[in-house]
């Protein structure tokens, strides 16, 4: 469901001591350890990202130099829920000047009664490649007079294009872990594409 926040305006003085996230890339092929899975997003953005946190129950972040506007993550975490807490994003009016002293900070599902934190919510489970969406952020308009940022700000969920870019990227991986959607609602796609490689063609 798409929806209109607002977002708030905020100065940064000091970087943040979240724990970085550490997305792996082609061609690595990760061990992962027991207890924990592999998260993998998007990120769709109209917008020059500053950081990007996701809450469980140790905060984690993803920082300017590894944000790119459109790109896949993939990351190892501890099993557990965790939920897309907070972005931040460089204005417009200093993105020529590279200015970072002043960044806009969405708080997901914080704004208001009809946006919650169940929206961004999903789940890491161990030993399996757990999909939670793709992260959308379209900017709307930025208002000079009141010095404002509307964005819409949507988890879509993108699962083929997902199982494509583990395919293409990480085959190895793919084939020795299950692949799942975790975030919110359901889709059995990645089991109708299990059950194609078991030859049965049917969903249990």
């Amino acid at each position: 469901m798409k929806r209109l926040l607002p977002i708030f305006l905020v100065t940064v003085f000091i970087s943040s001591c979240y724990p970085k996230l550490k997305p792996i890339s082609p061609p690595t092929i990760p061990q992962l350890p027991e207890g924990k899975g592999f998260l993998l997003f998007a990120i769709d953005s109209d917008e020059v990202l500053y950081e990007l946190k996701i809450g469980g129950k140790r905060s984690r972040s993803l920082s300017q130099e590894q944000l790119q506007k459109r790109s896949y993550y993939l990351v190892i975490l501890p099993s557990g829920k965790y939920r897309f807490e907070e972005f931040s994003i460089i204005p417009p009016k200093d993105q020529s000047t590279k200015n970072t002293s002043e960044t806009l900070t969405m708080l997901l599902g914080l704004v208001d009664s009809d946006d919650n934190d169940a929206k961004w919510e999903f789940e890491v489970e161990p030993g399996k490649i757990c999909y939670a969406g793709d992260l959308r952020i379209s900017g709307l308009e930025y208002v000079i007079r009141f010095d404002s940022h509307r964005l819409a700000t949507l988890l879509i969920n993108r699962s083929s294009y997902a199982y494509a870019y583990m395919k293409k990227h990480f085959p190895s991986v793919l084939d020795s872990h299950a692949m799942l959607f975790t975030g919110v609602g359901s889709d059995r796609f990645f089991e109708r594409i299990e059950a194609l490689k078991q030859g049965s063609g049917r969903i249990k």
